[in-house]
C-alpha cells in the first residue's frame, strides 16, 4: 500500500522561506505548495485541500490573520491546521 504524500501549502511573500521549506520537506515526500500572499492562499486552500498550512503574519494584499479568519470560517477549510510564523526582527 502506498500512502499519498501529505500535502502542505506554505504562504509567504519572502521567497527564500517558501524555498528554505521547501528544501526542507521535499527529501520527507511532502508536496509543498507555495504562494505568495494571503488571497492566492484562500484560494490554493480551497483547490488542493493541503494537510497542513503553513501561514506568514505579514504579507501584502492580505495579512496573515486576515487569511487566518477567513480560513477558519470556511467549512471547506476550518479543519486544516494551520501554522503561523514571521520573519520580523530576522
Amino acid at each position: 500500500m502506498n500512502a499519498q504524500p501529505r500535502k502542505v501549502l506554505v504562504v509567504d511573500d519572502d521567497q527564500s522561506a517558501l524555498a528554505f521549506v521547501q528544501a526542507a520537506l521535499e527529501p520527507d515526500k511532502y508536496v509543498v505548495i507555495g504562494v505568495n500572499d494571503g488571497l492566492a492562499g484562500l484560494s490554493q486552500a480551497r483547490k488542493e485541500s493541503p494537510d497542513l498550512i503553513i501561514l506568514d503574519v505579514y504579507m501584502p494584499r492580505q495579512p496573515g490573520f486576515y487569511t487566518l479568519r477567513d480560513l477558519k470560517s470556511d467549512p471547506q477549510t476550518k479543519s486544516i491546521p494551520v501554522i503561523m510564523l514571521t520573519g520580523v526582527g530576522k
